[in-house]
């Protein structure tokens, strides 16, 4: 389910990735396109569930960690994209 686990500096990141099409990166509202409103609760409990399964089963004890989400805005047309990070989502 977890798109990305990465370390850096003895911390984990997990990292959902999601993608929205979209007409213009130019008129790009990030109230109003917001795919991370999609990461309902049962989505985010399925989640937290998968960091604790993946911590336990590598016997990654204290570590410290945090769950991110990567939207990635597309203009299929151009053939372009932009990226936005979410940091430190609270599962």
């Amino acid at each position: 389910d977890i798109d990305i686990i990465a370390q850096k500096d003895d911390k984990y990141y997990f990292i959902e990735v999601k993608s929205k099409s979209v007409e213009t990166l130019d008129k790009v509202s990030y109230e109003t396109n917001r795919p991370e409103d999609n990461m309902h609760y049962w989505k985010l409990k399925r989640l937290s569930r998968t960091v604790q399964t993946y911590l336990i089963h590598n016997r990654i004890g204290n570590t410290p960690w945090q769950f991110d989400l990567l939207v990635v805005y597309m203009d299929l047309a151009k053939r372009t994209a932009r990226v936005r990070v979410v940091e430190n989502i609270i599962l």
